[in-house]
């Protein structure tokens, strides 16, 4: 899973960026487990927990001067390398004064 946000200006062009990996523990989608035990105890700090929210603050510095920006973010669900599913979006524009 990972978590992806952008800030762009009116005209589209990208003021920044932030990108978040989490590690899904468990089956892919050909039934294999992907992880052993012993790597479970290694990696679980790094992956989101089943039935648990968890809330992230995501800090963006843009440049100076700017009036305006367009965040969005979403958490995307990859199956496989060509398969994925969006699985929550978050959209809001901002206006500086």
């Amino acid at each position: 899973m990972v978590l992806e946000a952008t800030a762009k200006n009116s005209a589209g062009e990208t003021l920044a960026q932030y990108r978040k990996d989490y590690i899904h523990m468990g089956i892919d989608v050909d039934n294999y487990q992907r992880h052993g035990a012993w790597q479970i105890k290694e990696i679980v700090d790094l992956a989101l927990q089943p039935l648990e929210v968890q809330k992230e603050r995501i800090e963006m510095s843009l440049p100076e001067g700017t009036e305006e920006a367009s965040f969005h973010v979403q958490l995307v669900y990859y199956l496989t390398s060509g398969k994925s599913t969006v699985v929550a979006e978050y959209a809001k524009k901002l206006v500086y004064q």
